[in-house]
């Protein structure tokens, strides 16, 4: 089985800033972690890098959506 994954970086004002994972992945069993981990190394989708500041990403995997803050140095 497979789920449609999506993850997202978008600043405090809603703005999308950068798609960091998209596809179809295999849906796991609850305590497995995906391997690799997905990076971000801080950076918009033009490929600069983002100012300091609060981010929120956005996991989305089928019709599960889950989002998690992230303070940029």
């Amino acid at each position: 089985m497979t789920a449609h994954v999506r993850i997202a970086v978008f600043n405090e004002n809603a703005k999308l800033l950068n798609v960091l994972f998209e596809a179809d992945e295999p849906t796991s069993f609850p305590g497995e972690y995906r391997v690799p981990p997905i990076p971000w190394n801080f950076t918009d989708a033009s490929g600069a890098r983002v100012p300091p500041g609060d981010y929120r990403i956005y996991f989305q995997a089928g019709d599960f959506v889950s989002t998690s803050d992230v303070e940029v140095p």
